[in-house]
């Protein structure tokens, strides 16, 4: 059973419906071409609210979903975006275990980022809040002819879930140039509820 599914790149527009049962979905639409994210998420899990958080001209755009025990932000950013420490530390406001994942872009690959934590804002302030890197060095994009396969959807983690965190690429890209990425949560803490919340969770935007 996969409990919870983060698409980016969607390329979806607001009159393009897109349904998946039993899942959940939560979506943000890009008016620019590209862009987009999704997350499907089981109902089996309790949601105690759910967060769209997108910058003003689109070029990030993330869905948080807080469980139970646990934190999810799935993250679609563009490659000319950098993510500020004060535009996350304003936005996200994170507490507890969390997983952040998706397509960051941020130009580096796993091996180069621990040489670039004083460079990139982003990076450091993830540093400093004790999350880690679970990437390999497997690449999860396919490069054009002639081109170096890349790293560009990234998975950080809070030290408090490194022991029961494991990630893997898919080998197949389903005609996309992205491989899938499998996130598994190994501890008996992270299992859902055998009773969906009856609940509705809050959704909230913040354009800024």
């Amino acid at each position: 059973l996969i409990h919870v599914i983060i698409i980016t790149e969607t390329w979806l527009k607001i009159e393009n419906k897109f349904k998946l049962h039993p899942y959940k979905i939560t979506r943000i639409d890009r008016t620019k071409v590209g862009g987009g994210i999704m997350v499907l998420i089981h109902p089996s899990l309790i949601i105690n609210s759910i967060t769209k958080i997108e910058n003003y001209n689109q070029n990030l755009q993330a869905i948080k979903i807080e469980l139970k025990n646990l934190t999810l932000i799935g993250i679609y950013n563009t490659s000319t975006n950098h993510i500020t420490r004060t535009y996350w530390e304003h936005n996200f406001n994170i507490k507890g275990h969390t997983i952040i994942s998706g397509d960051l872009n941020l130009g580096l690959q796993p091996y180069q980022i621990r040489n670039h934590l004083h460079n990139n804002q982003f990076l450091k302030y993830l540093h400093e809040h004790n999350y880690r890197l679970v990437n390999t060095d497997e690449p999860t994009r396919l490069g054009a002819p002639h081109q170096q396969d890349t790293s560009p959807d990234l998975t950080f983690i809070t030290d408090s879930l490194a022991n029961h965190t494991t990630w893997q690429v898919f080998p197949d890209t389903m005609r996309s140039d992205h491989f899938p990425v499998i996130v598994k949560i190994t501890h008996n803490t992270w299992r859902p509820a055998e009773k969906t919340s009856k609940v509705q969770p809050k959704i909230q935007d913040w354009n800024n």
